[in-house]
């Protein structure tokens, strides 16, 4: 994030964008994130283990 943040006010002082164009990049880039999200909990599932696989991961764990 302070990369993307250090690249865009270097193009903000270079001249090479308009604040506009930046707002505008940061909300087509969030839009992009929030579908994306949404599309893979849609299709694959919720993105967390469930509480009982949960359970048996730290069991496991404990037993090493």
């Amino acid at each position: 994030m302070i990369w993307a943040f250090g690249v865009m006010a270097s193009r903000l002082m270079l001249g090479m964008h308009w604040p506009r164009d930046l707002a505008m990049a940061i909300v087509i880039s969030w839009l992009l994130v929030t579908l994306a999200s949404w599309l893979t909990q849609r299709w694959f599932g919720p993105l967390t283990i469930p509480p009982q696989e949960q359970q048996e991961i730290g069991e496991r764990e404990r037993e090493q």
